[in-house]
């Protein structure tokens, strides 16, 4: 994978192969949230989960064929957090 950093995290997380690459994705989460967590649609960690229960709930669980647990865990764990960002 190429290098993965704030300007494009959210892009790479598809690329995501190892728990390493998944550490820095959600370092990067983070970073993200303290410089641009007034543009995030979940403030508190309530909602975040929240966000994330409902996403996995509509998209994941409902025969969504867009993940594939057995071949990509690791991106499909980035894919949850990230869902937390931006899901209402």
């Amino acid at each position: 994978m190429t290098e993965m950093n704030i300007d494009n995290y959210e892009r790479k997380k598809e690329e995501i192969e190892s728990s390493e690459e998944l550490f820095h994705f959600l370092k990067l989460l983070a970073q993200d949230y303290r410089i641009n967590g007034h543009s995030w649609e979940n403030l508190t960690i309530d909602s975040y989960l929240e966000s994330i229960v409902a996403w996995c709930e509509d998209s994941l669980f409902l025969n969504n064929n867009d993940f594939n647990w057995k071949e990509k865990p690791l991106t499909c764990i980035a894919e949850l957090f990230h869902a937390g960002k931006y899901y209402e």
